[in-house]
């Protein structure tokens, strides 16, 4: 007799496939002792057959089973087959065309010729179903209590700590630390991704590229950098782990990488401080880069090219009204200007306050005091509170780039040379309006009467 072997295993956190081949090592014992020749193993590792994913293995038996060439079926338990109601009754219509029998280890025969045998598969596929249905609601309810408690919930470990969350790693908790200072300041996710590759760090998922953009936005934007414990989209109380970063900062980067128009700047990285920040005289489109010559680099209209200008000697000439607008004896008040009359600690204090109340309603939610209707109305209104004062500290806040060159003094120069394109280009964007007017055709040299500065402060 033919017989043809199943394993399936749901779950395989340590990527081990042991669990399959325990089955399959079980199963040939079976057929064995049947006197059976083992045609062929169908393995389907780390799949749920209650999930309703496709199960490859699963398939390819099928239609083996369709095509005549098995006999009999054997596997662990009736359990590894199905937990579907919908595919048990495709089964039962392929072995009932093709006589086909079914064996397993611990459950013995699967007899589907017989009215009596369809029924018992049929009502174990029900109780099996139910048994995981039980399972997957006692998980739920036990991952919430473990949210509302702030326990650490990552089964892997997690960039920026030790596995369990018990101890950050120094290295990758510093580099997220000067990550989210960087960010506020202007400093793009791609240079910081950059800088994280360059350093020899690696992402905890196994990423073979290393970091991007997006990897760096997850892990930054994530609660849990701030020692914040999240379920299902909502802030849930705090974690027993240690935090990375300030809960200001955190909410600060939320709100510059929920802001559509701080989003797409907050994710390029600029190679020169103009790309994107002067303006076209002639449409208002931004100016690029590009090689105007084997050796030259210049900035142009990304529209229509109305004009073009030498990089070189445009982010000069801005170079210099730049360190002469932070040189002049006013220039400490355009850090009050930013701030204007707005306390930050006070408007934390209210976010601190708002989010207390927030915990508490968890808190009652996990306890079964309220159900999740009522959750949600009374979060709704306390988030959108949240969500302004958020924006609010986040838009003080993510002003910074100017603050350490105020403080340079006389190394104003040298702190300005040493900043990345992305934070020089945040401060020309806090100082001014750079538009490059068309000058007369046939000009070479690079004119300063034909760039126009609007200030701002």
């Amino acid at each position: 007799m033919r017989a043809a072997i199943y394993a399936r295993i749901s779950a395989d956190h340590a990527d081990t496939g042991l669990g399959v081949e325990r089955q399959l090592e079980d199963c040939q014992e079976l057929a064995e002792r049947l006197g059976c020749e083992v045609v062929e193993t169908f393995t389907d590792n780390d799949i749920s057959a209650y999930s309703g994913k496709r199960r490859p293995a699963y398939e390819r038996m099928l239609e083996a089973m369709e095509d005549g060439e098995v006999d009999l079926v054997l596997a662990a338990h009736t359990d590894r087959l199905h937990r579907s109601i919908t595919e048990l009754e495709t089964f039962i219509t392929i072995c009932e065309r093709r006589s086909i029998g079914i064996q397993t280890v611990r459950a013995g025969t699967m007899d589907l010729s017989t009215s009596a045998g369809r029924t018992a598969a049929r009502l174990a596929a029900v109780i099996a179903r139910g048994e995981i249905e039980t399972a997957r609601e006692r998980m739920v309810r036990a991952h919430q209590q473990a949210a509302v408690k702030g326990k650490w919930r990552a089964r892997r470990r997690v960039f920026g700590w030790v596995k369990g969350g018990s101890a950050v790693v120094p290295e990758e908790a510093e580099a997220i630390r000067n990550a989210a200072k960087d960010l506020l300041a202007g400093v793009s996710l791609r240079a910081i991704a950059r800088r994280w590759n360059e350093a020899g760090l690696a992402p905890t998922g196994g990423a073979k590229n290393g970091f991007d953009a997006s990897a760096v936005r997850d892990i930054l934007k994530n609660p849990r950098t701030a020692g914040l414990q999240e379920y299902r989209g909502e802030i849930v109380g705090k974690g027993e782990w240690p935090a990375i970063i300030t809960e200001a900062d955190h909410w600060s980067i939320v709100a510059l990488l929920s802001d559509p128009a701080r989003a797409r700047s907050a994710s390029y990285e600029r190679r020169h401080m103009g790309s994107g920040v002067y303006l076209c005289g002639v449409c208002g489109s931004p100016l690029e880069i590009y090689r105007e010559n084997t050796v030259r680099l210049a900035y142009r209209c990304q529209r229509v090219r109305h004009l073009s200008r030498q990089a070189e000697a445009l982010d000069a000439y801005v170079t210099e009204l730049v360190i002469a607008r932070l040189s002049q004896p006013d220039a400490a008040l355009l850090l009050e200007r930013e701030g204007g009359d707005v306390d930050v600690r006070e408007l934390q204090r209210e976010r601190d306050a708002l989010q207390e109340r927030l915990d508490d309603l968890a808190a009652l939610f996990a306890t079964g005091t309220l159900t999740r209707s009522q959750l949600e109305r009374g979060t709704e209104s306390l988030r959108e509170q949240a969500d302004k004062l958020e924006r609010r500290i986040a838009s003080v806040r993510t002003s910074s780039p100017l603050s350490d060159l105020l403080l340079a003094g006389d190394d104003l120069r040298a702190v300005w040379a040493a900043k990345p394109a992305d934070v020089r280009a945040a401060v020309i964007r806090e100082l001014m309006v750079v538009t490059v007017l068309p000058s007369p055709k046939g000009r070479r040299r690079f004119l300063p009467e034909y760039i126009d500065v609007a200030w701002l402060a």
